[in-house]
């Protein structure tokens, strides 16, 4: 995921001048954040629902 970026940020700085490949880097990153976010959010709603059942267990 992350190695397709830094490969592209390697490449020729004059790239960058082309709006096509502007778009397409801005998307790439913009897919990068919203599967990071995905991930966290995913690890976030296990954590509380473990957490949850743990507290509901000890109660009952």
């Amino acid at each position: 995921m992350f190695r397709i970026f830094i490969f592209t940020i390697k490449w020729d700085l004059n790239m960058f001048y082309n709006p096509i490949f502007v778009f397409k880097l801005v998307l790439q990153l913009e897919l990068q954040l919203l599967f990071l976010q995905f991930i966290l959010q995913l690890c976030v709603l296990q954590f509380y629902f473990k957490r949850n059942l743990f507290y509901n267990l000890n109660y009952n």
